[in-house]
C-alpha cells in the first residue's frame, strides 16, 4: 500500500515556516541598518558606553559600528569614519560624544539631514546639525556627591576647560559654596603643568584634590598630588593601580552602560528630545578588591542618599 506524501509535505511546511517568519524578525547582518558611534579615545569609560550601545543595537536588530578617537587631542579617525558615511549600507543614524565643529561641519556636508544623538556632552548651539536626541549622565549631580564623599578643609579640582568634566568641577564647586582652587586644562599634558605652577603659588595648603576626568590619572600628575586625599572618576588602568595602592581614596562615574543603551534606543525608536540621567553614582574603593578585578561598577552602602 502507498503511503501518503501529504503529511510529510505539511510536517515540511511546518517546520520551515517558523524559520521564515525569524528571518524577517531578525534580518542579516548585511540587511540591517547600522548605527555610526563616534566616541572618544579608547579607555574603559567610553568601552563601557560602547558595550551599552552594542547590547542596545543587538536587542533592536541593528549594526554598529564603533569608531574611537585616537587621543584625548587628535581625532582624525573621526573625520575619516565621517568621509565614507557613503559606505555604510541602511545608515540608522550617528551617536557622536565629540562636539568638535569640524566633524560637525564634516557630517553636515556629507548628510545635513542624518538622525544625530549627542552622548555625554551637550552639542554647540553653533552647530550646522540638528541633534535629534541628546543623552548625557547628571555630571552637575556626580560634581556635588564627589564633593560630599571627599571631605577636606582644602579642596583642589582639576578638570577640562569643557564637557562633562568641566560640568562635574561645577558641581564641586557650587557644593562648598565655591570654596575651592580650580584648574581648567586643556588635556593631560598641559595640566600637569597648570597643577606644578598652582602648587608652586600654594605650597602645603591644600589636603584634597578630586580629579574630575579619568584622563588625568597620570604618573605625573599623582605623584604632584603625593599625600593629598585623592577622589577622581573613571576606572582605567591607572585609576585602578593607584586604588590598590591606596593613593586614590574612591573612584566615580555614572552608569555608563546604560547612556550608551539609551543612546542608540533613541535611534531606533525615533526617540527627539534631550534625555538627562540622574544616575546613580557608583563609588568603588580600595578594599572592593572583586571590582577593581572585574571592573563591575556597585553602588556602595557607603554612600548616603543624594542631597541638595
Amino acid at each position: 500500500m502507498k503511503k501518503s506524501i501529504i503529511p510529510i509535505i505539511a510536517a515540511m511546511a511546518a517546520a520551515i515556516l517558523p524559520l521564515v517568519g525569524c528571518n524577517k524578525e531578525n534580518p542579516k547582518d548585511d540587511e540591517k541598518e547600522t548605527v555610526l558611534l563616534l566616541l572618544g579615545s579608547e579607555c574603559e569609560f567610553w568601552n563601557r558606553v560602547a558595550e551599552g550601545a552594542s547590547a542596545s543595537a543587538e536587542k533592536n536588530n541593528l549594526n554598529v559600528e564603533v569608531v574611537f578617537r585616537e587621543t584625548e587631542t587628535e581625532f582624525q579617525s573621526l573625520l575619516e569614519a565621517v568621509k565614507k558615511l557613503d559606505d555604510y549600507k541602511n545608515l540608522k543614524g550617528i551617536v557622536m560624544a565629540e562636539n568638535d565643529m569640524l566633524i560637525d561641519a564634516a557630517i553636515a556636508a556629507k548628510n545635513p539631514t542624518i538622525p544625530i544623538v549627542a552622548i555625554e556632552a551637550l552639542p554647540s548651539a553653533d552647530s550646522p546639525l540638528s541633534f535629534s536626541s541628546c543623552v548625557v549622565a547628571d555630571n552637575f549631580g556626580l560634581g556635588k556627591e564627589m564633593a560630599k564623599m571627599a571631605g577636606g578643609d582644602n579642596i583642589l579640582v582639576m578638570s577640562y576647560d569643557n564637557g562633562g568634566s568641566l560640568d562635574r568641577a561645577e558641581g564641586v564647586f557650587v557644593y562648598l559654596d565655591g570654596n575651592v582652587g580650580r584648574i581648567a586644562s586643556t588635556g593631560s599634558v598641559d595640566a600637569e603643568e597648570d597643577l606644578r605652577s598652582f602648587l608652586a603659588a600654594n605650597p602645603g595648603f591644600y589636603d584634597t584634590a578630586i580629579i574630575t576626568t579619568g584622563n588625568f590619572i597620570t604618573d605625573g600628575i599623582m605623584s604632584l598630588l603625593s599625600g593629598m586625599n585623592v577622589c577622581t572618576v573613571d576606572m582605567n588602568n591607572n585609576a585602578r593601580k593607584y586604588l590598590r595602592s591606596g593613593v586614590i581614596s574612591f573612584t566615580a562615574d555614572p552608569d555608563l552602560y546604560e547612556m550608551g543603551y539609551k543612546a542608540v534606543e533613541c535611534l531606533s525608536n525615533d526617540i527627539s528630545g534631550y534625555h538627562i540621567h540622574n544616575v546613580a553614582v557608583n563609588y568603588i574603593y580600595p578594599e572592593m578588591r572583586t571590582t577593581l578585578a572585574n571592573y563591575t561598577p556597585i553602588d556602595s552602602s557607603r554612600v548616603s542618599s543624594s542631597q541638595d
